[in-house]
């Protein structure tokens, strides 16, 4: 359905001012009960006021880690961190997973995109980091990936901050 929203670009948003450092713990804990094999570890969280779709960025932030638990297999930790640069908001997940091949990274943000070798062994559909990567770029922000195969990857989002 977000698919179907965001390709008539239907998807809309209900932004509201946000303290980031008061609702970035919050979406984690909740995460936490859900991913129960990793610990979510919230390093830094810089004090920053945004305007978002709570419930969106929500959705954002509980695809990401959901990616990170589930292509980390047997790995324990996922490190978070938000920190303010220039005039806008990052926020960084890292693990220590399966990492993404330099050649695909770029593809990842496609629609119904999968990493070919790991098709038959992890399940999903392509869609999730598209929709994140769309609901993002209606915030006005950008959405990004660094990995290295076999070692991890760290996913990032930055938003606008507020005057």
């Amino acid at each position: 359905l977000d698919v179907s929203r965001i390709h008539a670009g239907k998807l809309r948003l209900s932004q509201t001012e946000v303290e980031l450092d008061l609702f970035l713990p919050e979406v984690l804990n909740s995460m936490q009960h859900i991913t129960q094999d990793h610990k979510i570890i919230l390093e830094k969280n810089e004090a920053a006021k945004i305007k978002i779709d709570a419930l969106r960025m929500e959705q954002v932030i509980a695809n990401i880690i959901s990616n990170a638990a589930k292509y980390s297999p047997g790995k324990e930790k996922i490190i978070v961190n938000s920190f303010k640069k220039n005039k806008v908001v990052i926020v960084s997940f890292k693990d220590v997973g399966i990492g993404i091949p330099k050649e695909k990274i770029d593809k990842i943000f496609n629609r119904f995109y999968r990493v070919d070798e790991e098709l038959k062994n992890f399940s999903g559909l392509g869609i999730g980091l598209f929709i994140s990567s769309e609901i993002i770029k209606q915030h006005g922000g950008k959405i990004w990936a660094e990995s290295f195969d076999g070692e991890g990857s760290t996913f990032y989002f930055s938003l606008p901050l507020m005057n």
